[in-house]
């Protein structure tokens, strides 16, 4: 008999649907994935519709309407506090093959070092070329700002278009995957 481990995910966890198949509450519209909050992505990679192997990893998409990004230029401490109340949320589970893994976690590192790198780099070059600090500071903020966002765009795998109550409507899967699912048809 094998001992228990606290550890392991639960069975509930590990679910094994077959390849090809788009569980219920999951359809397209035009180049738009429409998810039913709750349901199971199919275990596909959703950027070049390989198989992958399940589980795929649960995460947390956020929306809030674009009006309130006014708020952050009349003073950004706002903007955020009010973002975060009234923000939507949904938990969505897309498949990645392990080249897309790949590519995903090669960006991830990317942002990193080069928003660090280019930090210190940019310090390195002003103290050998006696720039003026302001001038520094602010080429190393930006270079670092840069690379964040590069390294953060580049590696996002779906992101929301719009969240209501029962649906989140997402971006950035590939047109095969897409293909793949059935039309979202309103009545």
């Amino acid at each position: 008999m094998a001992e228990h481990n606290p550890y392991a995910p639960t069975a509930a966890s590990l679910r094994t649907s077959g390849p090809g198949l788009g569980g219920p509450g999951l359809w397209r519209d035009d180049d738009r994935i429409i998810a039913a909050h709750g349901c199971r992505f199919p275990d596909r990679c959703v950027k070049c519709n390989a198989p992958t192997e399940p589980p795929n990893k649960v995460r947390k998409v956020y929306w809030h309407h674009p009006a309130i990004y006014v708020l952050f230029f009349l003073y950004a401490i706002v903007y955020v506090i009010v973002a975060l109340i009234v923000r939507k949320t949904a938990k969505i589970d897309p498949g990645l093959c392990a080249e897309h893994r790949r590519k995903r976690r090669n960006w991830i590192i990317a942002g990193w070092l080069g928003s660090i790198g280019g930090f210190i780099g940019v310090f390195m070059v002003g103290a050998v070329l006696e720039a003026p600090p302001a001038v520094v500071s602010l080429l190393a903020l930006l270079c670092m700002l840069s690379f964040a966002i590069l390294g953060i765009v580049k590696s996002r795998v779906l992101y929301p278009a719009r969240i209501d109550d029962r649906y989140a409507k997402l971006k950035g899967a590939d047109p095969r995957f897409l293909e793949s699912l059935p039309d979202y048809v309103t009545y």
